[in-house]
């Protein structure tokens, strides 16, 4: 009988292979490599912080992308603050890494990332 961490382990490898797509990872230090990367985007209302407050309602989109980790020592890579990821098949998806998350597992790295202001369709206001 297997247990439980193995097959959680081997449920988020599945769903990682599954849904990641093809990136390319720079920064600063080192060439551009390709990786399989998730991206997860979700919506939350912000609100003030005194509850009953009469604050205005803000949404705000959260973007995280998802790596693996063994795919991150099998490459040797080492994910830093400020690296630019781009999808290959969707080039106008840009991202710079913010935060990296605790660790939630031994498969997969979570960063906290900022879409370039050129994929949001800004590029008049914010130069090319």
């Amino acid at each position: 009988m297997t247990d439980w961490f193995t097959v959680r382990r081997q449920a988020r490898k599945d769903v990682h292979s599954t849904f990641a797509l093809l990136a390319t990872y720079s920064d600063t230090l080192g060439s551009a490599i390709g990786l399989h990367v998730r991206w997860h985007s979700r919506f939350t209302a912000a609100i003030g912080d005194i509850p009953g407050g009469d604050y205005a309602r803000v949404l705000e989109n959260i973007d995280r992308l998802v790596f693996d980790v063994d795919e991150l020592a099998e490459r040797q890579v080492n994910l830093r603050r400020a690296g630019l990821v781009v999808f290959d098949d969707y080039p106008e998806h840009q991202f710079t890494l913010d935060v990296s998350e605790p660790s939630d597992g031994p498969v997969t790295v979570i960063w906290t990332v900022t879409r370039l202001a050129r994929t949001l369709g800004l590029t008049d206001q914010f130069g090319p």
